[in-house]
């Protein structure tokens, strides 16, 4: 199970973390009347009108500017034992170090159930930097967590899970089960903007860590429990305690590979007799059987050559058997930086006392025919036949990674028609409004709504209605264009993000300028460039069509300007566009299936 996502889209301002420390309110905002702001203590956030008031937050930076977002101010302020997160694209040069004082203006936005501010105005106010607070010490787990959301927070615990999500990855770290022996739990998440972001691979489940980071909170639902997490700063945040787990299956393994090289190379020496001999091959036997058991491939080099090898390893690269392996040059299926790799690892030549126990590290092999295979690779120094080597533990990788590509692909993409599915539309369709008009150029929201699917299906079967609705995401993709961004929004029902060309508004693009001749956003002019896009995809089903196929496919389209300079949110759009969609529809009532 993965934990509920903390970030947006990296061009996008992520979930509050944090609550809030000193917040300015305008007075007389229950009155709806604007005026100079007044600095209210944190207990008036309830008379704050999310994403209408304007407020102002003052504290000192937990974070520097630069670390968790790197193209915009993104960072969390504090004071008085309380704290808010402060997003703003324009002060992202801003240079912000911990302990600097801030002040920045804004809108107060809910997100998720939390708050943030979406800052205008950015400013370092003047004075001395104060040294960063001591984290508080959270004996109590997931429950105290919550309650110091936007504080520095340090927990210990197991790690329970680890995974990716949505760019970020995320460690489930498991405390002590509470009196009704649930195991409490917390979070600890790494955005994908995160500029110093901890290496989460090297832990694996049962190591036990502590964690320093700032408390948070998300909630897939405003009604939701919210969800103990903590953001780490940068590595210097999360301490193993003790020798991690995969560090003691590596020695292990070596010291196997080791105690089972030493026993036959003592035996050869020692054994003089034949009934010496022949218990050394036994001895021998029984530990070739060990390793060609093993799923993982087993290779044993001296840096150049190949001296030993498993079955798995010969399956791995494509040999014939174990044996064809040996003598082979490491280069034959390592490339030039592997092999670097694998030496700084493995540290032969090294005195034994200062070699390291193991190391573990992603690489990629030859494989047979010269394919490129993922693989989890670990190293340790050894002795083999009286001689420096090393023995290399490898295992394939490649289901796993292409398992998780496609459950990536899954989550935001519609099996039917590949396109984005509407999680995927919302995921992306923010950030890309929000750089848009920041290089000063607006967009189009179409609507498009496939036109009797129901009398398709009922009229020719459900696999009919399936190339309907597929012909109509092929054709909006085409009138879209590579640029643009297409979904499938439901059932029968389309939604794409159409980008104004560079250097020139929509009014410019073909028919579409006789549109947008009226003035922008009044409903005349979005009903007119739907009729512009709706002709469009009418060409492009009709140049799609089959001669053969018993019905014409065609959709309503509805369609909202948002210009370069406006303020209107992608949930606003998206309503006015479905509106003048079935304004369209109301007014046209277009035939749903036209025989032939």
């Amino acid at each position: 199970m993965r934990p509920a996502p903390l970030a947006r889209s990296q061009a996008g301002p992520l979930p509050a973390l944090a609550a809030l420390a000193a917040l300015t309110v305008p007075a007389g905002a229950a009155g709806g009347q604007s005026s100079v702001p007044a600095v209210l203590p944190l207990a008036a956030v309830e008379s704050v009108r999310p994403d209408v008031d304007t407020v102002t937050v003052a504290g000192r930076a937990l974070v520097g500017s630069g670390v968790l977002h790197d193209r915009a101010l993104y960072l969390s302020v504090a004071t008085g034992g309380r704290g808010i997160w402060v997003y703003s694209r324009g002060a992202a040069r801003l240079r912000v170090q911990p302990g600097d004082s801030l002040e920045a203006t804004g809108v107060l936005h809910k997100y998720r159930g939390t708050l943030e501010v979406v800052a205008s105005h950015v400013r370092l106010v003047p004075g001395p930097r104060t040294a960063m607070p001591a984290p508080r010490e959270e004996p109590a787990g997931a429950a105290s967590v919550v309650a110091s959301e936007g504080l520095l927070v340090r927990v210990r615990g197991h790690v329970g899970a680890q995974g990716v999500s949505e760019g970020g990855r995320w460690l489930r770290l498991h405390r002590k089960a509470d009196a009704s022996g649930v195991p409490d739990s917390v979070t600890v998440w790494t955005p994908p903007a995160h500029q110093r972001a901890p290496d989460l691979h090297t832990l694996r489940v049962g190591d036990e860590v502590i964690v320093t980071g700032i408390a948070a909170l998300y909630r897939d639902n405003p009604t939701d429990p919210p969800v103990a997490q903590l953001v780490p700063r940068g590595p210097e945040d999360i301490t193993t305690v003790g020798i991690p787990r995969y560090w003691r299956e590596l020695a292990l393994r070596g010291l196997a590979a080791l105690l089972v090289l030493g026993a036959a190379a003592w035996g050869i020496v020692r054994m003089a007799t034949r009934r010496q001999a022949r218990a050394l091959r036994e001895t021998e036997a029984r530990y070739r059987q060990l390793l060609a058991l093993s799923p993982d491939a087993v290779i044993v080099h001296d840096d150049e050559r190949v001296l030993f090898a498993n079955p798995a390893a010969a399956r791995l690269l494509g040999a014939v058997d174990e044996h064809a392996l040996a003598g082979r040059r490491l280069e034959s299926f390592l490339g030039s930086e592997e092999r670097a790799a694998l030496a700084v690892a493995a540290t032969v030549s090294q005195d034994p006392a200062q070699r390291p126990l193991g190391r573990r590290l992603r690489t990629r092999m030859k494989g047979p025919e010269g394919a490129l295979v993922d693989a989890e690779v670990a190293t340790s120094p050894c002795r083999f036949s009286d001689r420096d080597a090393a023995v290399l533990v490898a295992r394939d990788i490649g289901p796993q990674l292409r398992y998780e590509r496609e459950l990536r692909e899954l989550a935001l993409l519609d099996e039917l028609t590949g396109l984005h599915n509407r999680r995927g539309f919302l995921t992306f369709a923010e950030a890309e409004l929000r750089r848009l008009r920041g290089s000063g150029r607006g967009a189009a929201l179409l609507f498009a709504d496939l036109d009797g699917l129901k009398r398709i299906n009922d009229a020719h079967g459900h696999a009919a209605g399936d190339e309907a609705l597929t012909a109509v995401a092929h054709a909006l993709r085409e009138v879209v264009g590579a640029q643009g961004l297409v979904a499938r929004w439901s059932g029968d029902e389309f939604v794409a993000l159409v980008h104004e060309p560079e250097g020139r508004g929509i009014s410019e693009a073909g028919e579409v300028s006789r549109a947008l001749s009226l003035l922008p956003g009044t409903l005349r002019a979005d009903s007119a460039v739907a009729e512009a896009y709706e002709q469009r995809l009418r060409d492009a089903l009709a140049r799609r069509r089959s001669p053969h196929s018993p019905y014409v496919v065609s959709a309503t389209v509805g369609a909202h300007h948002l210009p370069a300079d406006g303020g209107e949110t992608l949930a606003a759009a998206l309503a006015a566009a479905d509106a003048g969609l079935y304004r369209r529809r109301a007014k046209t009532r277009p035939a749903a299936v036209l025989a032939t």
